[in-house]
């Protein structure tokens, strides 16, 4: 069903979200030591806040089925909750999901979508507000200090 799922990986998905999870454990630590600010960047979303809720033209149970998988799939709850345990994160930089998201914040990290967005001339998906990738790009910035 998915495009990866014939991709031969070397790990499984728990694995890997094991090793990312050690892997920014490490990094959040070294931060908190040195009393440093952390801005923490991740393609996946790191909490559930952050997903689309349902939407009310999913009707049948197949529907809401495929809509509730591709949410689990969009990113790990296990991250979210270790970002959580280090106010030395200050912002959070997710990406993975389409559209527009309000800013939100969860235990004084403030969490911001990056994503630039599908732009499909031809198709139903077009999220850009700009004409050019570049300016799409431009508005979807964020220049922040920490």
């Amino acid at each position: 069903y998915w495009i990866d799922a014939g991709i031969k990986q070397p790990m499984s998905d728990n694995e890997r979200e094991q090793l990312v999870l050690q892997q920014s454990k490490q990094q959040f630590d070294l931060a908190k030591h040195s009393k440093k600010k952390v801005l923490f960047v991740t393609h996946f979303v790191p909490n559930s806040k952050a997903l689309w809720s349902k939407p009310a033209t999913l009707k049948s149970d197949k529907e809401i089925r495929i809509f509730k998988m591709v949410n689990a799939l969009l990113g790990s709850q296990h991250l979210g909750k270790l970002i959580q345990d280090y106010p030395e994160i200050k912002y959070v930089f997710y990406g993975h999901v389409h559209g527009w998201h309000e800013p939100f914040q969860i235990a004084g990290a403030t969490y911001l979508n990056q994503s630039v967005g599908v732009r499909k001339k031809k198709r139903k998906y077009h999220e850009w507000q700009k004409d050019t990738f570049m300016d799409q790009w431009k508005y979807r910035m964020n220049i922040i200090n920490i």
